[in-house]
């Protein structure tokens, strides 16, 4: 909880700079936090915007070939 406070405590949130290069997001369902895309694209250039039917939190272990495939899509077009 420490790591926490002490990034989004009181008095710690600060406006960061748009990231303006390409950028991929992998959105399952069962993950805690799933952030609504108008939000992501406030803050970066999304590319490639993927919501998968199953995995969460470990996606990596979970769907490992949904999210390789997923991936490589996405490296694909920033080549």
């Amino acid at each position: 909880m420490r790591l926490y406070y002490e990034t989004i405590g009181p008095g710690r949130r600060k406006a960061a700079p748009p990231v303006p290069v390409p950028t991929g997001a992998a959105i399952f369902p069962k993950e805690l936090y799933q952030p609504p895309r108008v939000w992501a694209d406030r803050q970066y250039h999304i590319t490639r915007w993927t919501r998968f039917e199953k995995g969460g939190h470990f996606a990596a272990l979970e769907q490992p070939a949904a999210l390789v495939d997923d991936v490589r899509a996405f490296f694909r077009t920033v080549r």
